[in-house]
């Protein structure tokens, strides 16, 4: 089932508009700072955080496998590729609030 932020139904498409308007949606009118507040918030943090424990993944896989094994190497590849795509939506995120 889906979730819908604002009218947006794909999570990837939701832009600030779409998340000031399911604040508006969720009733108290301290919701909209808070939701809003909270994304801004996350979009800072958890790139580092995701960097964090995906270097301690990184070590225990290495460590486990060895930097040549195959299914190490592909571990390695997919936590890269989480931290760009992490990375890129947050930058994303940020610019809302720094253009406003």
């Amino acid at each position: 089932m889906a979730m819908k932020i604002g009218d947006e139904y794909r999570w990837c498409f939701a832009d600030l508009r779409a998340w000031r308007k399911l604040a508006q949606l969720c009733g108290d009118s301290g919701d909209e700072d808070r939701i809003v507040g909270g994304l801004r918030d996350y979009a800072h943090r958890l790139p580092q955080a995701f960097a964090e424990v995906a270097g301690e993944e990184v070590f225990t896989v290495l460590l486990a496998y060895g930097p040549d094994d195959a299914a190490a190497i592909e571990r390695l590849q997919v936590i890269q590729a989480i931290q760009a795509g992490l990375d890129a939506k947050c930058a994303e995120v940020r610019s809302w609030f720094d253009a406003n």
